[in-house]
């Protein structure tokens, strides 16, 4: 599938603007999300899912050099730096707890979201 495009956009939808030093965060979700829609209308398999996210997931770790600076920092720093698919998918490389928890098959990703949400997000 190479138009994500649409997906990615309706993705959007499911949060509300989060201002841009969240930023991260929603095109982080987006990013995820848009592979499940792809899914959820039958336009990619679940095992081009997987693929796609640990893809992504090892480059924003070989590209991820800020390991002793809360993610919420290293977010900015990545984003003055023009590195953008690592902002929105090195926050597993951001903290260390979430870090052990790294290799989780991608389905997890949703959940470590979610866990970061608590942790990052502030209104």
């Amino acid at each position: 599938m190479n138009d994500w495009t649409a997906a990615h956009e309706l993705s959007h939808l499911l949060l509300p603007y989060l201002g841009r030093d969240n930023s991260w965060y929603a095109e982080g979700f987006a990013s995820f999300m848009q592979y499940q829609i792809l899914h959820a209308m039958n336009l990619l398999s679940k095992s081009a899912i997987d693929t796609e996210y640990q893809r992504r997931l090892d480059k924003a770790e070989s590209n991820y050099t800020f390991d002793q600076l809360p993610f919420a920092l290293a977010a900015k720093k990545l984003r003055a730096q023009h590195k953008y698919p690592t902002m929105y998918w090195g926050f597993s490389e951001g903290r260390s707890s979430i870090k052990s928890q790294r290799r989780l098959p991608a389905k997890n990703t949703a959940r470590l979201y979610q866990m970061l949400s608590s942790e990052f997000i502030r209104p």
